[in-house]
């Protein structure tokens, strides 16, 4: 089996995956934070949780994790810092015009932290980093090397005169990091010499775990932020979309982010429901509400830019009164606008001429019954949920260990085993012409803005 790792946002989600594709041990781990000190503390916790019985079964381990994030690390092998986090990572890149989706990000926090930047010998990604921890090895994960240069190319570090020997060696992500350590596997409960691989960005893991890897397919990926994408023949240029290479090369992903689309809808359970409301619970109350919101949800430019408070929540709302508001009508606003967004981003696809035929759905907004369902009737294809396991990035990281290990010839082979259709989400055509109308003042919205 595989012991197939996520280190999240807010979780480390964990599972033992065989070679049929059965998940036959998973576990989520709550982190406080993204930090090393916290991803190391959970692995441990994660380990003593596994049975000996299943343990001696693993073959492998492959990890993932968010970015553009980075960690910096000492001469002696230790984190200097918490993180380099993505979103402050996307932010630079944005304002520098880099290439690259890591280098203006690295630049800020030296700028930053020049202390820091004194003591820094290397970098690495947070899943290579917990690698190089098992390992003693250090590199950087890519799918293949049309992914190079948004990582990091010469020209690009020299002139934001950055060092590269502060980069690893790039491998690919069917190739080992390397085999666990002694030490590690004394320290972490687990065999010395089995092989660690790295999947690189969690998106893509869920990409390929969905099996969003061939055109006709769009990937809808909600978690802390939630992403759609789909997979093209050929490189698109299109307003708000970006196009990078797809996980397997020769074709391209486009892709759409909302940023903030998880932690709203946490803030929105804590505010309403309270901190200690376990989310299946949340889930069920909210079914109970019928029919489209009363309200409608539009995030205020404090909401977009990530300053995410109850006022400015509070704010985004309209149609309802703020002194007595309908819990699960506000949850349902958002669900709504989430949906109108991806309604927006197949729009996008059709004015490309790229067809698609249905919507996969990952990550813990798949949880979601009411979301779903309402995702399926403003966009009006279907919404699956195969497997009925929302960790597809869990499935790609065991599909690429499997791969690198030689017991498997092709993804695609494999997917065709692994994937079964679990909860479909039909559209329903009751409520079509008003969501309709409030799709076009959403849209109306965005001219405005631009």
């Amino acid at each position: 089996m595989i012991l197939a790792c996520d280190l999240g946002t807010s979780y480390l989600k964990s599972a033992l995956i065989d070679l049929s594709g059965r998940r036959c041990f998973f576990t989520n781990i709550l982190l406080k934070r993204p930090e090393p000190r916290l991803w190391l503390k959970a692995f441990k916790c994660l380990c003593a949780g596994i049975s000996p019985r299943l343990k001696k079964d693993i073959l492998a381990l492959s990890l993932c994790a968010h970015g553009p994030s980075l960690v910096p690390v000492s001469s002696s092998g230790q984190a200097l810092y918490r993180i380099i986090f993505w979103k402050e990572s996307l932010k630079a890149k944005n304002r520098e015009g880099l290439k690259s989706f890591f280098l203006a990000g690295i630049k800020d926090f030296f700028r930053q932290n020049p202390a820091l930047k004194a003591k820094t010998a290397f970098l690495l990604a947070p899943a290579e980093y917990l690698a190089f921890i098992l390992t003693g090895e250090k590199a950087t994960s890519v799918p293949h090397a049309d992914y190079i240069p948004y990582y990091w190319e010469r020209a690009e570090l020299n002139t934001l005169g950055l060092d590269p020997a502060l980069f690893p060696a790039f491998i690919f992500c069917h190739q080992p990091v390397g085999e666990v350590s002694r030490k590690a596997g004394l320290e972490f409960g687990i065999a010395p010499g089995l092989k660690v691989f790295c999947g690189g960005p969690d998106f893509l893991m869920a990409l390929l775990g969905t099996g969003t890897i061939t055109p006709g397919l769009v990937n809808d990926r909600g978690g802390s932020s939630e992403a759609f994408n789909t997979c093209s023949t050929r490189p698109q240029s299109q307003p708000g979309l970006r196009c990078l290479p797809s996980f397997k090369q020769g074709l391209y992903n486009l892709s759409s982010l909302i940023p903030e689309a998880g932690s709203v809808l946490s803030l929105l359970k804590n505010w309403l429901w309270g901190r200690r409301t376990a989310w299946e619970d949340f889930n069920k109350q909210i079914l109970t509400s019928l029919g489209p919101a009363i309200g409608v949800f539009y995030p205020v430019k404090e909401l977009k830019q990530g300053r995410l408070t109850r006022a400015s929540l509070l704010h985004s709302f309209y149609g309802r009164s703020r002194f007595y508001p309908d819990r699960a009508d506000m949850v349902k606003a958002f669900f709504e606008y989430l949906a109108y967004c991806l309604k927006h981003y197949l729009d996008e696809l059709d004015m490309l001429k790229l067809s698609y035929k249905e919507i996969r759905v990952c990550g813990g907004l798949a949880k979601n019954p009411l979301l779903c369902q309402i995702k399926a009737d403003i966009s009006g294809k279907p919404v699956i949920l195969y497997n009925n396991n929302p960790e597809a990035e869990l499935f790609g990281l065991a599909l690429i260990a499997w791969h690198g290990l030689g017991l498997i010839n092709s993804y695609e082979e494999a997917l065709l085993d692994w994937l079964k259709p679990g909860k479909v989400y039909c559209p329903q055509a009751s409520y079509a012409n008003l969501y309709a109308e409030r799709y076009r003042l959403y849209r109306n919205r965005i001219e405005e803005e631009r």
